[in-house]
């Protein structure tokens, strides 16, 4: 075996075949050489699912120990209850009267401007403390 042998061997074996889905015949489909598609953003999202099921993972075992698994239960519905509305409010909020600006922008116009700079405050109080934590 000489060297551009062993090369071509390893040349082969970063090509993929796949099944023909359209037949069902179970017939490979041609050899394609594999390619380097996915972007940096996408290679950052994969790795921050991970990092954040990692956590939920994590996390759930003292809930379970102290709840049991009914109380996660019960907890989960009631958070996602709460989570289910407000994101059902705030999807006929702009349906009914589109706002560029966000959440801040829809306080200002659905309570009051008062409420909208408390809000702002409070959201840049709040990333201000965490952010650092992270």
């Amino acid at each position: 075996m000489s060297l551009q042998d062993g090369a071509a061997e390893k040349k082969s074996t970063f090509n993929v075949g796949v099944e023909s889905a359209e037949t069902g015949s179970g017939s490979p489909a041609p050899l394609t050489p594999l390619s380097r598609k996915l972007k940096n953003r996408n290679v950052a999202m994969i790795s921050i699912g991970g990092v954040i099921s990692t956590g939920l993972f994590l996390g759930t075992a003292s809930a379970l120990m102290n709840g049991g698994p009914v109380g996660m239960l019960l907890g989960y519905i009631f958070v996602g209850t709460i989570c289910y509305s407000i994101m059902i409010t705030v999807g006929e909020m702009i349906a009914y009267l589109p706002v560029a600006g966000g959440h801040i922008k829809l306080a200002e116009r659905f309570v009051d401007p008062a409420f909208a700079f408390a809000l702002g405050w409070n959201l840049w109080c709040n990333w201000t403390l965490t952010l650092p934590d992270i």
